[in-house]
């Protein structure tokens, strides 16, 4: 897999506080990378480092083998979909993306027009963006970050303000974008959409990476059982067999046990064991307790 963008030692400072911290990762053509974390983790500081928009305090990007530095014109290989688009508000849909597209030269109105449809709406409409809706508006926003076709896309909160229909929609264009052989980098609060959309998810907690896990990792299920006992006093007898087990946080006799043989063969050892089972099942990666546990663990 190709290359889109390669990050090395990514580090922000702003009036003295650190905002990113060493970050380093790559994105490959056809691949989609989710960026979750809190408020104020640095997402979206992250973002606007590799789109042109902001100023690394050291480090190197690099977007299809070139330098992106914040100094110089946005390259024609980056599409970006900020959070917060700034429309011409008294014109159309179309008369905004074409304003935008005459800044490179590089499209005209018929790939204008297909990007517009591609993302749901209809580039024969004349109402002014004043009139739209906040779906429409993220709708024409995915547009004007697609019309180009560029190698990498960066997607700041996509679906915000979509129905179940425009979530679907946009999780299908990405999908299609990846496909094309483009790079596409997520970042958004909704995780679930994270783990639908993503072939891998970036945690970022202050600046700092903390934990990189594949979507394959989360969709599939995960080597775990989850266990309930009837007595808390036979949770301790589970950890002297399999002391990587994990006890849920809500509940004092419920413990995920990192399977290391077959699930027959742990129900039968636990058994032997004393322990009285009142559920075994298997258990499933969740992106909330992988988000949350990365933040717990911080050095």
């Amino acid at each position: 897999m190709s290359e889109v963008v390669r990050l090395r030692g990514i580090h922000k400072t702003i009036k003295g506080r650190p905002i990113l911290r060493d970050i380093e990762f790559e994105v490959g053509a056809g691949e989609v990378v989710g960026i979750i974390g809190a408020n104020g983790a640095g997402k979206t500081t992250l973002l606007r480092i590799i789109s042109g928009l902001s100023i690394a305090t050291g480090g190197t990007v690099e977007v299809s083998g070139m330098p992106v530095d914040g100094r110089t014109r946005l390259p024609r290989s980056i599409g970006v979909m900020t959070e917060r688009p700034g429309f011409v508000e008294g014109v159309s849909g179309t008369r905004n993306l074409s304003y935008l597209a005459s800044i490179r030269g590089v499209i005209g109105v018929e790939q204008i027009a297909g990007a517009i449809r591609r993302c749901g709406l209809d580039p024969d409409d004349p109402r002014a963006v004043a009139k739209y809706s906040l779906g429409m508006r993220q709708r024409l926003n995915l547009a004007q970050a697609l019309m180009e076709n560029p190698e990498l896309v960066i997607l700041d909160e996509p679906t915000n303000g979509l129905d179940p229909l425009g979530v679907r929609d946009v999780r299908r264009i990405i999908a299609e974008t990846a496909a094309q052989g483009a790079g596409v980098l997520l970042a958004s609060h909704l995780l679930t959409e994270v783990e639908q959309a993503c072939d891998r998810i970036l945690v970022i907690d202050r600046g700092q990476i903390r934990r990189s896990v594949s979507g394959s990792e989360l969709r599939d299920e995960a080597s775990a059982l989850l266990i309930e006992v009837a007595e808390p006093a036979h949770v301790g007898i589970i950890f002297s067999r399999y002391p990587d087990s994990r006890i849920d946080p809500g509940s004092d006799v419920i413990v995920t046990v990192h399977r290391p043989e077959p699930t027959p063969e742990v129900i039968r050892k636990l058994v032997m064991d004393g322990v009285a089972l009142q559920r075994v099942q298997p258990a499933r990666a969740s992106l909330e307790h992988i988000l949350f546990e990365a933040i717990e663990h911080r050095q």
